[in-house]
């Protein structure tokens, strides 16, 4: 029995290689573009005589258009390698149309470089950024247990966040999906996934590029990254050279873990390896609760921006985060209140494992904050009021002198205690 959507699919195809629409192609052949749509849509089938003229418009035989013969371009070396070239390209052209439609948007076709426009009306000096973003660690766990969606969510959205750390805009994001070539329907979930945190945050979505490598992997296993461009006035940069003494630092809150965090965290499960399947508050699995994506900020600085209150932005990777020092001015520091983290059910249960220390918890871990802006005191109020119309956020500190540790400076630390 003739399978009406493989044959759809091939015509589909065939045609597009060629370079000619489905209303050109129902020209050559003297019918409706309706008649070429059904077809493709696998809603019917042409017919014998049809079929040949279909494959002499094309240029192949009525074979391939059966999918008995394979191309004549290497297409069966291919296969002997394991890849379904066929297929794989089919899945490409679905996947295609997922990208954003936008006049912005020139060219996302998946063999040719992203071609794109942006804003840049009212700048004086328009400056671009790129940024290309990996889920690292968390990628493993993500795929063992089925959380495709979740881990490219998260990676969109920590790719987001770092253009976001100079204030600039990101304005367009495309995926790579480096696979095994076997799970359409799990690629097209990480494809939507990708789009949906695109289209959440205005970016536009220039789809995802596939490359079937099934000599390395198996059919569900992948690797994951994607590349984002972002784009601001040079004059507004957020560099952190404007934060003084008496910015109020605001923490805005995540449910996801940062991916820097999963090499502790594997230790914690390869001592305690019923960890996997715990549940942290007699109702949510541990490992569900690792898997769940970050939170991207694009709206919040926006807003924070339009409001020129903005004097330094920072990705945490821990709550108290002494990465960020490189870009606290000379003499400043950064005084962490823990008192005013508000403690997640998660961070709570990993304390009461006994695998780390509580004075070590947020130098280990971000306790739910995803972000850090800092912004001057009369206008903390406000920012903490823009911030929470899209996500929750603390006052979790301030900027002061940098504090004198054994005669170094040290820029960011942490007082008080965690309140469990």
């Amino acid at each position: 029995m003739l399978d009406k959507k493989k044959i759809g699919n091939t015509i589909a195809l065939y045609r597009k290689k060629m370079g000619i629409t489905q209303k050109e192609l129902a020209g050559i052949l003297h019918i409706s573009y309706q008649a070429v749509s059904k077809w493709e849509s696998g809603i019917s089938l042409p017919t014998v005589e049809m079929l040949c003229e279909i494959a002499g418009a094309l240029g192949v035989s009525t074979d391939a258009i059966l999918m008995r013969e394979k191309w004549s371009d290497g297409t069966d070396m291919y296969e002997k390698a394991g890849v379904d070239t066929i297929r794989l390209h089919m899945l490409k052209e679905q996947l295609e149309i997922l990208a954003t439609e936008d006049e912005n948007l020139l060219n996302s076709h998946y063999l040719e470089p992203v071609i794109y426009r942006t804003d840049v009306s009212g700048m004086k000096d328009p400056v671009h950024a790129m940024m290309v973003a990996i889920p690292g660690s968390k990628a493993k766990l993500a795929r063992e247990r089925g959380f495709d969606r979740e881990i490219c969510a998260d990676v969109a959205a920590n790719g987001l966040n770092f253009i976001l750390t100079y204030g600039l805009k990101p304005v367009a994001l495309k995926g790579m999906v480096v696979c095994g070539n076997n799970n359409n329907e799990q690629l097209r979930n990480m494809a939507e996934a990708l789009k949906k945190t695109c289209e959440e945050n205005g970016v536009m979505f220039a789809g995802v590029e596939i490359g079937a490598q099934p000599m390395h992997y198996k059919a569900d296993e992948y690797q994951l990254q994607v590349g984002i461009a972002g784009v601001g006035d040079r004059s507004r940069l957020v560099t952190g050279e404007n934060m003084q003494e008496g910015d109020v630092l605001i923490g805005l809150m995540t449910e996801g873990i940062n991916a820097a965090n999963y090499p502790v965290l594997k230790m914690f499960m390869d001592k305690k390896p019923d960890l996997v399947h715990a549940k942290i508050d007699g109702e949510h699995y541990f490992s569900d609760e690792l898997l769940k994506p970050n939170a991207a900020y694009c709206h919040e600085i926006a807003l924070l921006q339009k409001e020129d209150i903005l004097h330094g932005i920072f990705k945490n990777g821990n709550a108290v985060d002494r990465r960020t020092e490189r870009r606290i001015p000379q003499g400043l520091g950064m005084r962490i209140d823990l008192e005013r983290l508000p403690v997640l059910p998660l961070y709570r249960f990993l304390l009461e494992q006994g695998l780390v220390e509580e004075s070590m918890m947020p130098y280990c871990f971000q306790m739910g904050i995803g972000m850090t802006v800092a912004v001057p005191e009369e206008k903390a109020g406000k920012a903490v009021e823009l911030i929470r119309r899209h996500h929750d956020c603390h006052i979790i500190g301030r900027v002061e002198k940098c504090r004198k540790q054994e005669r170094l400076c040290e820029k960011v630390w942490a007082e008080g205690k965690l309140k469990w």
